[in-house]
């Protein structure tokens, strides 16, 4: 059915039932009905009004047909409705001759009931389910064979529904009727270029002056994130990601602290302290200290005593800033770290002082055999059972000494920061000097005339981050609508989900459930105009058949 040029004129400013942007303008500017004319005139204006809305397509002559004085509706007329019959034309009226409030909240809405007949019809019944942007585009959709009714093809605009019938649109068609207007190749290269434009602007003032444009950076994604539900909501899932990696790093290192680690690490420092007569500094002063006893101990050497001052002063700081690093430990294992979740604190670190020449982690089959039978006589039970009341006080010293370096480089890994969850609620990362060059290079515009013609041969690639992949609003070509598809403008004043209809956007499938009624305050005839309007238009169609 062709559209007439007029059909949204902002001139005459009809309502219709469409999704139109001009003509949710001429809703907006649509005046209230005003009662400066005859009796018949309102009327007249009433049912030019709500024909516009409903069933525009139909002729009068055939909306007289399908038109139906008895309004059905489940609930009992109010008393209002049965001292004022609405069949002669008269409303609910208070005594300025306006409808009031409270009387709108108890009254039973039977007059929008006029259209109900409409609302059984297949077309106009997608309409509601919003599978189609107009009654036309869903006259469209059947007669171009997209829309089955039960499982059947139907190609008839004006079938009628019953209730417990299934009806459902072809996916692609409800993308192209929800998703914004694709634009052309020309219009889209020109989009882009301006994109291209304010990108390398950005650039070069993040080159001239990188911490002012990371400050606005930062202030921005925190005003974003304060005012915009979806991205706060994205923030709060990475940051939940990144704090589980960063548990699971945490709990696999202190799994590493275990007894056989701790002797090996001693053990495999014999070499150094041979050498230096003390052994390597690398988790603190106090992990140190006892480490010599522990060694002490097992060969029954002297060492160089560490103060208990040095342990104090080194205790009173953060120990773990300035001792923990990512390199391997020389007492504990730190295998099986998460990589993400390292990076993400690795810059939170300052460089470890390289001291000492710490040995490399060495795996248990690695291990020598001398040391593995001294890490089981500390270790196992049994072979502790057989030793002499001598022997066995030593390695009961042994293993307190080891419970304790356990103990202090668990607390240890806890305290670390690259370990410490993050805010649920936070974007700012550290500022770099080079942060800017994660965002990429300055790019070239561009050609507009041969747009179309490269986007079918070669594919035009922008590389931008937030348009990777061909141009603006046509990442693929073949596709009738936006892509990546995007919801079209001005659409949620119209999106009202109809009380007697089931609908199932995923798949494109609604089932008629009843036809619509009225309670009291409610009718599930959805409409732009109020009961003034619909009693008058009711008035004047009962009015020509008495």
């Amino acid at each position: 059915m062709p559209q007439n040029k007029s059909f949204f004129s902002l001139t005459r400013g009809r309502v219709r039932a469409s999704w139109n942007k001009w003509n949710l303008f001429n809703y907006y500017k649509k005046p209230a009905p005003k009662k400066q004319h005859t009796l018949y005139r309102e009327k007249w204006q009433a049912k030019a009004d709500t024909r516009a809305y409903h069933g525009e397509f139909l002729r009068e002559g055939r909306w007289g047909n399908i038109f139906n004085p008895k309004l059905k509706t489940v609930a009992q007329l109010d008393k209002y409705l049965k001292k004022s019959s609405t069949s002669k034309g008269d409303s609910i009226q208070n005594s300025q001759g306006a409808l009031s409030r409270e009387s709108i909240k108890d009254v039973t809405p039977v007059v929008l009931q006029t259209y109900a007949a409409l609302e059984k019809r297949l077309d106009i019944a997608l309409f509601r389910a919003m599978f189609a942007s107009s009654p036309r585009q869903a006259r469209r959709f059947i007669l171009g064979g997209h829309v089955k009714v039960n499982g059947a093809k139907v190609k008839t605009p004006a079938f009628t529904l019953s209730p417990g019938d299934v009806f459902s649109v072809n996916p692609e068609m409800v993308l192209l009727t929800l998703g914004k207007n694709k634009p052309s190749a020309s219009e889209a290269a020109k989009i882009d270029n301006q994109q291209i434009k304010k990108f390398n602007q950005y650039i070069k003032k993040c080159e001239e002056n990188p911490k002012k444009m990371w400050d606005i950076r930062k202030k921005h994604l925190d005003l974003k994130l304060k005012n915009d539900p979806d991205f706060a909501d994205k923030v709060r899932k990475q940051n939940m990601a990144i704090n589980d990696q960063r548990l699971d790093s945490m709990m696999t290192e202190i799994r590493n602290v275990t007894s056989d680690t701790v002797l090996i690490k001693i053990l495999q420092s014999q070499e150094y302290f041979n050498k230096h007569g003390i052994m390597p500094d690398v988790f603190g002063k106090q992990i140190q200290k006892l480490s010599q006893e522990a060694l002490e101990l097992i060969n029954g050497k002297e060492t160089i005593p560490i103060s208990s001052t040095e342990i104090a002063t080194e205790a009173s700081t953060d120990s773990t800033t300035d001792n923990i690093a990512d390199t391997p430990s020389t007492i504990i294992p730190e295998a099986g770290r998460s990589t993400s979740a390292t990076s993400q604190g690795s810059n939170l670190l300052p460089e470890q002082k390289d001291s000492v020449n710490t040995p490399e982690f060495v795996t248990p089959e690695e291990v020598s055999p001398e040391i593995l039978q001294k890490i089981h006589r500390y270790v196992s039970t049994e072979f502790s059972l057989t030793m002499p009341e001598k022997e066995r006080k030593s390695v009961r010293e042994v293993r307190k000494i080891v419970h304790t370096i356990i103990s202090v480089r668990i607390e240890q890994i806890k305290k670390n920061p690259k370990y410490q969850p993050i805010g649920l609620r936070t974007v700012s990362g550290e500022y770099k000097a080079d942060w800017f060059k994660e965002l990429g290079e300055s790019r070239d515009l561009i050609d507009i005339e041969s747009a179309r013609e490269t986007e079918k041969t070669e594919g035009i690639n922008i590389g931008l981050l937030w348009q990777p992949k061909g141009l603006y609003g046509r990442a693929d070509p073949n596709r009738p609508y936006f892509s990546p598809w995007a919801m079209r403008p001005f659409l949620a004043p119209w999106a009202i989900y109809p009380a007697h209809i089931e609908i199932s956007f995923p798949t494109c499938h609604a089932v008629y459930m009843r036809d619509p009624v009225a309670r009291p305050g409610q009718s599930e005839v959805i409409s732009p105009f109020g009961i003034e309007t619909h009693d008058k238009a009711y008035s004047f169609y009962v009015r020509k058949r008495l």
